[in-house]
């Protein structure tokens, strides 16, 4: 499902493979194995997908100050941490009842808590957790924009 949107100001928002020459919208995710755009209407923003490839941090690592030797030993068994993330998503609808009816049902699909995102420009897949929304912008001319506080508790986990 595409929408078509006159001249608007933020194809800047929306990854390459999210916006047509035309006009028209195409998906740039999925959520759950269901197509984000035609379902509830989402498009992944461009800089949550960088934000996404970020590589994650390492768990701190383990030391051990003995007091009768000198210096520290350190035990490199580097393991990596969880991620804390917000990511960008814009909601597109033709109008104000359309991008209600859209937010209500991709809120209740963030409510079941853990999702997978899937990214097929990088060909990533991000298991979630839904945390929070940080930042909810109502529809206005066509879009709403919603930043959702997220946690990915395992990275090494994305086949």
């Amino acid at each position: 499902m595409a929408y078509l949107y006159d001249a608007w100001d933020f194809p800047y928002l929306i990854a390459d493979e999210g916006i047509t020459s035309d006009g028209l919208f195409s998906s740039n995710c999925t959520i759950n194995s269901y197509d984000a755009l035609s379902k509830w209407g989402v498009l992944l923003e461009k800089e949550s997908i960088a934000l996404l490839m970020t590589p994650p941090p390492l768990k701190e690592v383990l030391e051990n100050d003995e007091p009768t030797d000198d210096g520290v030993i350190l035990y490199d068994n580097a393991k990596v941490d969880k991620r804390k993330l917000s990511v960008t998503f814009i909601l597109v609808a033709k109008t104000p009842a359309e991008a209600l009816t859209k937010f209500n049902l991709f809120q209740a699909e963030l409510f079941a808590g853990r999702f997978t995102l899937k990214v097929p420009s990088i060909n990533m897949k991000f298991r979630l957790l839904y945390q929070s929304c940080a930042t909810y912008r109502p529809w206005y001319e066509g879009i709403s924009k919603l930043v959702l506080n997220v946690v990915e508790p395992d990275p090494t986990n994305r086949g």
